[in-house]
């Protein structure tokens, strides 16, 4: 991994990140002023269209990857959950040791989001290095093929 490679991911992980914040702020405010819902469901729905959109871009766009999207989507549901446990504990040693809030919050936002776009990286969207992105036909070697495409 070149470190282009990685500045590239990480630039497009930060507006990835900018595009579903916006969205999903967005869905609130439209879901709680708008469709006059309660404030915890229309916090859930931008919470919801967030996470798909981040999901979905990050997916095809910042990491392009071409692995199964179900099992990715598991994946980035665990990850996420982990990062935010990450970041209310982050969160929590902060204010314990009398941290500014705003300050509190900055750190357990930079504990998540950086851990978040590692875990995407390295374990949602991971390739197998070893194999090649894109296969037309299964190699065989038996002793009868020579080793050639079956």
């Amino acid at each position: 991994m070149t470190w282009r490679v990685l500045t590239r991911q990480g630039t497009r992980y930060v507006l990835v990140g900018l595009v579903n914040t916006l969205a999903g702020v967005g869905s609130v405010l439209f879901a709680q002023e708008v469709l006059g819902l309660s404030p915890y469901v229309a916090n859930a729905s931008g919470y919801l269209l967030g996470i798909s959109i981040g999901f979905l871009l990050n997916h095809k766009w910042t990491f392009r990857y071409s692995g199964p999207i179900h099992a990715s989507a598991l994946l980035y549901g665990a990850a996420f959950a982990g990062c935010y446990l990450l970041n209310v504990v982050v969160l929590s040693i902060a204010l314990s040791l009398r941290w500014p809030a705003i300050l509190a919050q900055a750190a357990a936002i930079a504990a998540y989001s950086i851990s978040f776009f590692f875990m995407c990286k390295e374990l949602v969207f991971a390739r197998d290095e070893r194999q090649p992105i894109s296969v037309c036909r299964k190699r065989t070697s038996s002793p009868h093929s020579g080793g050639v495409a079956q």
